[in-house]
């Protein structure tokens, strides 16, 4: 014997089914938040400051290179 029952809710009608807590305002308030916050951090994202933060790192790598160029010919004798 096989018994088949369909349930047709809405999630807030589920969520009430099972005793849950609406939290649709709290949700809302928390991605304003977030927008907030990934929108006031957009402008660090521009390409010119990306690339000034490669470009300030470039010295110092090639200078490690140079010095593990310098090592490696000269036997690791320093």
């Amino acid at each position: 014997m096989q018994i088949n029952v369909t349930v047709d809710l809405t999630p807030a009608e589920a969520r009430e089914l099972l005793g849950l807590p609406n939290i649709q305002k709290l949700q809302e308030e928390w991605l304003k938040k977030v927008e907030t916050g990934i929108l006031g951090d957009a402008d660090s994202f521009s390409p010119e400051k990306i690339l000034n933060s490669w470009i300030a790192g470039a010295s110092g790598n090639a200078d490690l290179l140079r010095g593990l160029m310098t090592a490696f010919t000269s036997g690791g004798k320093s």
